[in-house]
């Protein structure tokens, strides 16, 4: 009955005090002094000290949870009014999941794809100890162009090395599946890696065995699991199956884990092969010559990546020093983080994604900016209801609770919906960059759950923002229903934040249109008008043996004499393929080696495409003028 709420203190001390006064008079009814009677009392009672303090704890323990009981019941009650009061106003609902459906789904998407192909972790063991081992050189301007090691350099780093628990290697380079007589509709590529890459990794097979140090020259092979799936019955029925590489039978002796797809982003290897039967199956390689390989390292307890980098750099150094290669003697190595492996997408693409990601996030806020002035005129509608809330004693806070709820239900709801919304917008977005093929799985995982869920609260605080404002600021609540509302300030800056970012995103689409348009006048060198691309798989027996630029020849003289074909050339890359081979050369009395980035073409090449030659004729090699070092 206190005015001031509980004292478990207080209410312990007065039941004590009422069982000690009955026993007292209980005592002096018997002829008992005051005295007497208090002191046998009291002895009689036990510990009242410790008594006292057991039965506050136990009583203040009882208000405290009805305390919570009571702050629970508030919370659970406020959420029911939140959803009866969204139920009823369909329309404003509807629209605002809607709006934030698209805004939240489509940047999830781009978050989806961006993480898939850059940030996502690869499927190993402890992927956070990888590390990527980079070879550079510096170019005469400044900048660093990336050279892939030769297999001595390799070896010669391995066997040396005391960072990592062990260097493995990859191939950059693929061999194709073709048999004698026989033609395949989807010809497999296989993979160069040392013995040792999956042990790096802390990938086991799925079904077989893995690849073994004695295997480094035998023809055997691990099948991916989504090749061996498609090519075969059953994914297990791969092993000891025998698949033909450049006409050389390779068994296959194990299957991979379904999920791990190699350690570049979005791509998909079929088999994978021992480094040493490269020049078996790849005609005109040769990995001593030729710098074809991309190292990756598992990092030892306490080694960071600096550590790593300097003690490479020494090793690297002592073998330039042993001449043994060709490369420049300010060759550099680099350490990064290997946890996502190699990126899946780079130049154009990966810079289209991320400004379609800066795109989505303007989307996003403009539909912030709309629900939040939904939002804004529902409150103002509902003032009469808020004045009536106050007036029985409903504190501010506690409406600004209901609103916040009102607004954290909103966006779960266009969380929820979004997720929907992603799925179908990261498809186009596939189709869009010509990627279905791609293994890139988009199924919402664990990460992008918290993403979508972060995206969603986010937004219901940036749109639930200015109804709070509204509330807190207080504004003129009408005391009868025929009083004008009047308007509150928020809804005003928030039309004009609407207005300013949807001129931003038009601004934005205006000058990528100009830019498109002025890409498409940039001359680029070369005539691409009435010239048509023929792309040819190596998986018949027709020239079995020739090397491709041999055979390129012999397709370009058929072509030649083929009625209207007026030129005809070939290349193994096309331009602005982002593809060529990294060598170097250097100049008759200078022995500093210069990087180059060759592309091999045929006769015919460059009058094909109409190319114009500033000097000289088209020979066994042509430098483009800025590349040249003399």
């Amino acid at each position: 009955m206190r005015f001031w709420g509980s004292n478990p203190a207080a209410d312990v001390d007065d039941e004590f005090g009422f069982h000690l006064e009955t026993k007292i008079n209980a005592l002096r009814a018997t002829g008992c002094s005051q005295e007497d009677a208090r002191r046998e009392a009291l002895r009689q009672f036990g510990p009242v000290a410790a008594a006292r303090d057991e039965c506050v704890a136990i009583s203040a323990a009882h208000q405290r949870r009805g305390s919570w009981l009571d702050y629970l019941r508030g919370w659970a009650g406020d959420l029911r009014y939140a959803a009866r009061v969204l139920a009823n106003a369909r329309a404003s609902t509807g629209a605002a999941i809607l709006i934030l459906a698209t805004g939240i789904g489509a940047t999830t998407a781009v978050f989806t794809l961006l993480d898939r192909l850059l940030f996502a972790p690869l499927p190993v063991s402890a992927p956070s100890e990888l590390a990527l081992v980079s070879h550079y050189t510096l170019a005469p301007n400044g900048t660093h162009i990336g050279v892939t090691f030769n297999y001595s350099g390799y070896q010669y780093l391995r066997a040396r090395q005391k960072v990592f628990t062990a260097l493995a290697a990859q191939a950059n380079i693929n061999a194709r599946e073709r048999r004698a007589h026989e033609r395949i509709d989807q010809p497999a590529r296989a993979l160069p890696v040392s013995d040792n890459f999956f042990d790096v990794l802390g990938v086991h097979p799925w079904a077989g065995r893995p690849l073994a140090p004695s295997d480094d020259r035998a023809h055997v092979a691990l099948a991916g699991y989504r090749f061996a799936a498609h090519r075969f019955e059953q994914p297990w029925d791969a092993v000891g199956k025998t698949v033909y590489l450049s006409d050389l039978p390779f068994t296959i002796v194990g299957v991979l884990p379904p999920g791990f797809y190699g350690t570049m982003k979005g791509w998909d290897v079929d088999l994978y092969i021992p480094l040493g039967c490269a020049r078996d199956v790849i005609s005109g390689i040769d990995l001593e010559k030729g710098g074809y390989l991309q190292a990756i390292g598992r990092l030892r307890r306490r080694v960071g990546l600096a550590t790593a980098q300097s003690d490479l750099q020494v090793l690297w150094r002592q073998f330039l020093a042993l001449g043994l290669t060709r490369d420049p003697k300010d060759d550099r190595i680099g350490c990064e983080n290997g946890a996502a492996g190699y990126e899946g997408t780079s130049g154009e693409r990966r810079r289209s994604l991320n400004v379609l990601g800066a795109i989505v996030v303007l989307l996003l806020l403009i539909g912030c900016a709309n629900v939040a002035c939904l939002l804004v005129a529902r409150g103002a509608a509902r003032q009469h209801e808020t004045a009536i809330r106050l007036s029985l004693g409903a504190g501010r806070l506690r409406i600004l609770r209901q609103s916040a709820l009102e607004s954290t239900l909103l966006g779960l709801g266009g969380g929820a919906a979004a997720l929907v919304v992603a799925h179908w917008t990261g498809h186009l977005l596939l189709v869009a960059f010509n990627w279905q093929k791609r293994p890139i799985d988009l199924t919402p995982d664990a990460r992008v759950l918290v993403f979508a869920m972060g995206v969603s609260l986010v937004s219901a605080v940036l749109f639930g923002l200015a109804p709070a404002l509204q509330l807190l600021r207080g504004g003129r609540i009408p005391l009868g229903r025929g009083q004008a509302v009047a308007p509150f300030a928020s809804g005003r800056v928030l039309v004009v934040v609407e207005v300013a970012l949807s001129l931003v995103l038009v601004a934005g689409a205006a000058v990528f249109v100009r830019s498109f348009q002025n890409l498409r006048a940039v001359p680029t060198g070369f005539t691409a008008d009435r010239v048509s691309v023929l792309r040819v798989a190596r998986n018949t027996d027709d020239d079995s043996g020739k090397p491709p630029l041999a055979e390129g020849a012999a397709l370009v003289e058929t072509l030649r004499a083929t009625t209207g074909v007026q030129a005809a050339g070939f290349s193994l890359f096309l331009p602005f393929n982002d593809a060529y081979v990294s060598t170097s050369t250097r100049k008759p009395d200078d022995p500093q080696a210069w990087p180059v980035r060759l592309v091999p073409v045929g006769r015919g090449y460059f009058e094909t495409l109409r190319i114009p030659l500033i000097a000289g004729r088209a020979s066994a090699m042509t430098l483009s003028r800025r590349a040249s070092p003399w």
